[in-house]
């Protein structure tokens, strides 16, 4: 069972946990306050008599009844399910940047794949290994040249190694170099989640060159995810793609959407990832839209 199947599979349980607890709290079988919160608020019995498998995920204190004013909100990040148990992160907190000495390195005419759904997602913080699941294609880059303080890229999509010759790619020039990390964005990527085709927006990124110039390290992610793109992901998930209400749906989960970069409307989740690396692969072929037009294969 592939990565793209098992993210939607957890997500659909999620989903059903969160519509069973607000069937318990029509029903009067629990408090309606309860719902959407972890097993272990109420009275901590669940978490072994004092709260400890709320204390796990919460901070210490959302199985002892404490989640109003104690640590939940406050330490969530710094606990053990941002510190590590989930995706090695903070949820929310500093991303580690790429850094190290310079390398020397010559990459002109390399491509390096990026592998998102390896990354270490810590936005949206508590579901982002999920996003990070329904990124099954992996980000092209090709260097096509390189001066001492920049370099000329093409972006492009390729699954399992083999490159899509009906997408067109996306050159970007005078990208930040300062060996051994390279840098580029805000840009508007074009991306497969769960086999559909998404922009992601304000799309940041960086990493390192390795020793061996054979790859990248380090690399960073910091983008944005619109609502109004995943209907059709979230339609034969949930049964809606109303952008709205799948804020509400991912709310349920302490996920909040919030204001897009193009146009300020609130629909939008963050994305921030890091720990992303990049072998070397396959050469990336530019594409253009008069490249597709003129290929028999994409009509």
């Amino acid at each position: 069972m592939n990565k793209r199947v098992l993210s939607l599979l957890a997500l659909g349980l999620m989903v059903g946990c969160v519509e069973d607890k607000e069937s318990d709290a029509e029903s009067g079988d629990v408090d309606p306050t309860e719902v959407g919160d972890d097993d272990g608020g109420g009275s901590g019995d669940e978490g072994g008599g004092s709260g400890d498998e709320g204390g796990d995920e919460g901070g210490g204190d959302e199985g002892g009844g404490d989640e109003g004013g104690g640590d939940e909100g406050g330490d969530e990040g710094g606990g053990d399910e941002g510190g590590g148990d989930e995706g090695g992160g903070d949820d929310g907190g500093d991303l580690a940047w790429p850094s190290g000495d310079p390398t020397g390195c010559t990459v002109e005419g390399q491509t390096f794949l990026l592998d998102l759904a390896g990354a270490n997602f810590v936005e949206p913080a508590g579901v982002g290994s999920l996003i990070g699941g329904m990124l099954t294609a992996e980000i092209a880059v090709l260097v096509d040249s390189q001066d001492s303080s920049s370099m000329d890229i093409e972006i492009g999509l390729m699954e399992g190694g083999s490159q899509d010759m009906c997408v067109e790619t996306q050159p970007l020039a005078g990208v930040s170099w300062a060996d051994p990390v390279l840098s580029f964005g805000p840009t508007d990527l074009a991306m497969d989640v769960s086999g559909v085709s998404v922009v992601l927006g304000g799309f940041n990124f960086a990493a390192a060159v390795t020793e061996d110039c054979g790859a990248l390290d380090q690399g960073v992610l910091v983008s944005e995810l619109d609502m109004r793109e995943m209907g059709d992901v979230f339609e034969d998930l949930v049964g809606t793609s109303d952008p709205s209400a799948i804020c509400s749906l991912v709310a349920s989960f302490g996920v909040s959407c919030e204001p897009c970069s193009t146009d300020g409307e609130p629909v939008c989740l963050p994305l921030a990832a890091d720990q992303i690396e990049g072998p070397e692969g396959p050469a990336l072929v530019p594409v253009t839209a008069a490249d597709i037009a003129d290929n028999p294969d994409c009509r």
